[in-house]
């Protein structure tokens, strides 16, 4: 009998966590207002918000 290794997805840190959860609330925030909640650059979360979403 073989073990099939499976993931479920990707694997997220408590900063995206809380990037999605943002966008749950309000789909529509600006990347400068999640950036100063979640203590990032704005940069930083276009990008991790682009990341999310190739998945």
């Amino acid at each position: 009998m073989t073990r099939e290794n499976r993931t479920v997805g990707p694997i997220l840190d408590d900063v995206s966590k809380s990037i999605i959860g943002l966008l749950q609330r309000d789909g529509r925030a600006a990347y400068s207002t999640i950036a100063r909640e979640v203590g990032l650059s704005e940069a930083a979360v276009r990008q991790r918000v682009q990341r999310l979403l190739d998945c």
